[in-house]
């Protein structure tokens, strides 16, 4: 009786464990289920703020172009500027040697024409300076512009990336277990069906 007793008893732990096993499975598996559902919508609430981010980059892009177009044409403005101030100072070179060969008695009016054409080569080398430091700023205006494309195109490829990655790792395990269940889920049916 005793060896039919620890039989008996490892007979019925053996079930409980197989039981328990089972039921846990399941448990996993429905766990999986909820945790794909939780990554499906996830990935979709990724893919709307992509595509927002997406938009975004669409707007940015098409605002960065319209500045580019503005900056071209202010540089070709800057351009004109220079040229216009450049030939004022030449002209003002050639007035101011022709009055010095002209009048060499008027010694005040050569000394006033000559501090009016220091004070426009003063003037001449000040915008200069400043059309300088415009250019530097729009320079650095397209620098940033380049990094926000780049930045953007990282996190784009980022997001996207990873969404793919959690919802092929959770099929996967989704249908390991499945298989793995209904192997065992065969097995005690036709162990019952050929006892009773």
């Amino acid at each position: 009786m005793n060896s039919e007793t620890l039989l008996l008893i490892l007979l019925g732990t053996g079930i409980v464990l197989a039981i328990a096993l089972i039921v846990l499975i399941f448990k996993l598996i429905r766990f999986l289920n909820s945790a794909q559902g939780s990554l499906q919508g996830i990935r979709e609430s990724s893919e709307e703020v992509l595509k927002r981010a997406t938009d975004v980059m669409i707007h940015v892009d098409e605002e960065i172009e319209r500045l580019d177009g503005q900056i071209s044409q202010l540089k070709d403005g800057l351009d004109e500027v220079m040229y216009q101030v450049n030939e004022t100072l030449k002209r003002s070179r050639e007035v101011e040697d022709a009055l010095i060969k002209g009048i060499e008695s008027f010694g005040p009016i050569i000394d006033s024409v000559q501090g009016v054409a220091q004070d426009i080569e003063y003037m001449t080398k000040d915008v200069r300076h400043k059309v300088n430091q415009v250019s530097g700023f729009f320079d650095a205006a397209e620098d940033a512009a380049k990094t926000v494309r780049s930045v953007t195109g990282v996190v784009r490829s980022g997001l996207w990336g990873l969404a793919v990655e959690v919802a092929s790792l959770a099929t996967g395990a989704k249908a390991s277990l499945e298989y793995i269940s209904k192997g065992l889920g065969n097995g005690p049916k036709k162990s019952k069906k050929g006892g009773g």
